[in-house]
């Protein structure tokens, strides 16, 4: 059986990890990718270029048709849950084969996605078991009933089978299947892998949780690969790709540091390649920074959010203090460790005088190479969603509007703002002023607070700060930033080829 996977805007572990199960099973897989060239919810949104430049439904029809494939399956994040249902309806439409919803949407809001005229099942929670069930059933035309974390419809209704636990052993998960994005990413670059699955921490506004509630009491959500398994995954990935650069995406890389102590020096004599990873003030101490720098990191991301304490803690269930994330700082200005800081706006009862206060530590600080700005984006599900309902912040309308996955992204000013001209305006100001700050000397961001100048930067054209940003990019030499301008060069060149 043949499984097309339908994606957007950059390569999907969740979806390398699937087809490479699916391959193993005996099945076939291939991928219909719209590359969302300046609309990919990373950095470039240009609502023009955007029209211009991206692929039209019936080309991805097109490529689905070429396929020929028995089952399309999505892999649905909030933002893309419109355009995958757009796509799936024409899969229905032209095609008539059968469609499958999986990852954090669908699995937030199950009964929602499944109602769906265009969606036949719906797969919940980690899907390389029950998505290769469903291939082998649908191949077999054996019955449904027993794939645990699968909903389906029948005559009768709607049925919704067990939760099956979580992959206790993530070694028994095949390598993912890096070829599937091969013709889209410049895998010879940065070089995307997890360590690890899930995450210990609560943070009310992070979609984890809700992962984390659908297992509770199946085992333990937190798990770690053996040491073996993700050296030789790199190791035959390097020989194959050639890429210059690692990037850990596991929640928290440095959750376990014992585990640290003895995969780093491996790492460092058999892979021996700079690396990316993410980390917690909570989880960081001057052995971990050491031990990350003398073994090969080029950057670790610190997050802090808020710089409101009692934000933090009781609406975002981030118990770290303000001296713990300023000594995470500190550490790496120390050793001189290059780290980024990621900073939420939006936040329900956050001032200006939050943002100063914020601002004012980030301006002293040389080794932070980028403060990574989000607005709080309220996911289905997720308690700070259930927090804001319960306080009025969000209404009825509201929470359609976030199941549905209505409205905008976590780049641009969330539900809270739309209804606060002023706070968004505030926060719009302070976050381009955050991002560009890297860029600045210190006298000239000690200006800019000093003056006020920040309460302009709001009004002025954004591909100024866009720019800006990328200048920080090139100055700390990141590669990361190399891979995203290359992945748009190749997409560019593949659409007008396509289109020839």
């Amino acid at each position: 059986m043949k499984v097309a996977f339908v994606y957007s805007g950059a390569e999907s572990l969740g979806i390398e990890y699937l087809s490479s199960s699916l391959k193993e099973a005996g099945h076939e897989t291939g991928l219909a990718f719209d590359a969302a060239l300046f609309a990919d919810k990373r950095y470039l949104n240009v609502a023009l270029l955007g029209k211009a430049f991206n692929p039209r439904r019936d080309y991805l029809i097109s490529v689905i048709r070429s396929l020929k494939p028995d089952l399309v399956a999505f892999s649905v994040i909030k933002d893309l849950y419109a355009w995958s249902l757009e796509i799936a309806k024409e899969v229905k439409n032209s095609l008539g084969l059968p469609v499958v919803f999986g990852g954090i949407h669908p699995t937030s809001v199950p009964t929602e996605v499944i109602k769906n005229d265009y969606v036949d099942y719906v797969v919940i929670g980690e899907g390389e078991g029950p998505l290769t069930e469903l291939a082998s059933a649908i191949e077999s035309g054996t019955a449904l009933e027993k794939i645990k974390n699968l909903w389906f419809k029948t005559e009768n209704g709607i049925v919704n089978n067990l939760t099956r636990p979580p992959i206790e052993d993530l070694d028994t998960v095949p390598f993912p299947d890096k070829e599937l994005f091969s013709d889209f990413i410049p895998l010879n670059d940065s070089y995307s892998i997890m360590a690890s699955r899930g995450c210990p921490l609560a943070c009310s506004f992070c979609c984890s949780n809700i992962l984390t509630d659908l297992y509770k009491g199946k085992g333990s959500f937190f798990r770690l690969r053996s040491i073996d398994n993700v050296i030789g995954e790199l190791g035959t990935m390097k020989t194959k790709y050639g890429f210059r650069e690692v990037d850990f995406c596991d929640d928290v890389f440095t959750l376990d540091l014992n585990w640290l102590r003895k995969f780093l020096p491996r790492y460092r004599k058999e892979i021996s390649l700079p690396f990316r990873c993410l980390s917690h003030p909570k989880y960081f101490s001057k052995e971990m920074g050491l031990l990350l720098k003398d073994n090969g990191c080029q950057r670790v991301r610190l997050s802090a959010q808020t710089m409101n304490e009692d934000i933090r803690r009781n609406v975002l269930n981030r118990l770290e203090t303000n001296e713990e994330i300023i000594k995470a700082f500190d550490i790496c200005e120390e050793i001189k460790l290059p780290y980024t800081a990621d900073h939420l706006f939006g936040l329900p009862g956050e001032t200006s005088a939050d943002h100063i206060n914020a601002a004012e530590i980030y301006c002293n600080k040389r080794h932070l190479g980028r403060i990574s700005c989000y607005y709080l984006e309220y996911f289905p599900g997720a308690k700070i969603t259930n927090y804001a309902r319960e306080r009025g912040i969000l209404d009825e309308n509201d929470i359609a509007g976030i199941n549905s996955a209505r409205g905008r992204g976590y780049f641009e000013s969330n539900t809270v703002l739309r209804k606060v001209p002023e706070q968004a305006q505030t926060d719009e100001n302070f976050k381009r002023f955050f991002e560009i700050m890297p860029a600045l000397p210190f006298f000239i961001k000690k200006l800019i607070l000093k003056s006020r100048m920040y309460m302009l930067f709001g009004y002025l054209p954004r591909f100024l700060f866009f720019g800006a940003m990328i200048f920080v990019e090139v100055l700390k030499k990141d590669l990361g930033a190399l891979a995203y301008f290359k992945y748009y060069c190749k997409n560019i060149f593949r659409k007008k080829t396509s289109a020839a």
